[in-house]
């Protein structure tokens, strides 16, 4: 697929949570390659985040690198399993609403925003077949200034799926539970009530109308709600073996992209992540390039970054192989 033609980008992208609101896709595409080129172990105030709109760009056009480049990956399936579940990633926004009730206690309420309702999402997790994901990045807005986490629900067999809880702030790259997909349908209900989040901010948030969690408790209700599908059954970080899989915290306002790599990093066997991230980084660098918006800076960081993750990968992961095609 061609993605770009006579200088500009040939896809069409919707608001994630409006999607009747058009999206102007060169300056989402600029958004996407600033936040990209941040250096990750940045100081936190250096640069600012982008949104849902840049999220919807990134998955568009990390899911098209990953068909390219599966066929080269030794694990195709597997790739186009996940660039499948990329080109269909859902986006859904938590947001705490604090109030007092009459006796002036303070009273945790949530809403959740979401095209879709947790109804039709059990839908599409039934209809999932073995090897199949579901991907969703989440829009954390229980504290100054959004952070961006994902999940992600990937069917096994037996009736059994893998839920998984990616933060790009935490040095554990994700946190996973195995367990009956049933299970995850039903407390679907309780994530889109909002309802399963209010004891446990609760538990961390002072009790002040205006003060919000701070950045490293961002993803404590997510991973709350996850124990909550089976008491009594431990989260793991062992994604690749008996040791957690490990990461640089993300400390610059780069959590939008760097969730999405988190979410390839946990659903895609580690040596196909390595190509997969490679690919995405230089059709990236090829859309910056055949649009002219990318700024030098941004280039010589984003290739920095292909770089790294193409080392030890072999030949076949050069970023000739993965520009995006122009005409």
């Amino acid at each position: 697929m061609g993605l770009v033609r006579g200088g500009e980008l040939a896809i069409d992208i919707q608001d994630p949570f409006e999607p009747a609101v058009p999206v102007p896709v060169r300056k989402t595409l600029k958004d996407v390659l600033y936040v990209t080129s941040f250096n990750r172990e940045a100081a936190s105030d250096v640069g600012s985040g982008v949104g849902a709109r840049a999220a919807a760009l990134a998955t568009r056009v990390f899911s098209e690198a990953l068909r390219q480049c599966a066929p080269l990956s030794g694990h195709e399936g597997a790739m186009l399993s996940v660039a499948t579940a990329l080109g269909n990633c859902r986006q859904i926004g938590v947001y705490r609403s604090p109030s007092r009730n009459a006796e002036g206690d303070l009273v945790q309420r949530f809403s959740v925003q979401c095209v879709t309702g947790a109804h039709e999402l059990g839908e599409t997790l039934r209809r999932l077949p073995d090897g199949g994901h579901a991907l969703f990045l989440i829009t954390n807005g229980n504290f100054a200034g959004s952070h961006m986490t994902g999940l992600s629900v990937s069917r096994r067999e037996h009736g059994l799926a893998r839920l998984s809880f990616v933060n790009p702030i935490d040095e554990q790259v994700g946190r996973f539970v195995d367990l009956p997909i049933h299970h995850i349908e039903q407390g679907l209900q309780r994530f889109f009530s909002g309802t399963s989040f209010e004891n446990t901010c609760s538990n961390y948030v002072p009790k002040s109308h205006a003060d919000h969690p701070v950045m490293p408790e961002a993803g404590t209700i997510f991973t709350e709600w996850m124990k909550s599908l089976q008491p009594g059954k431990p989260l793991s970080s062992a994604y690749h073996g008996d040791r957690p899989f490990m990461q640089v915290p993300q400390k610059g306002g780069s959590c939008t992209i760097e969730s999405v790599f988190a979410l390839l990093a946990t659903t895609l066997p580690r040596d196909a992540y390595k190509l997969a991230k490679s690919a995405c980084l230089s059709t990236l660098l090829a859309l910056g390039e055949s649009t002219g918006v990318m700024a030098t800076a941004e280039k010589v960081r984003i290739e920095e970054r292909m770089q790294s993750a193409w080392r030890g990968i072999g030949t076949e992961a050069q970023p000739g192989k993965f520009r995006a095609s122009s005409r």
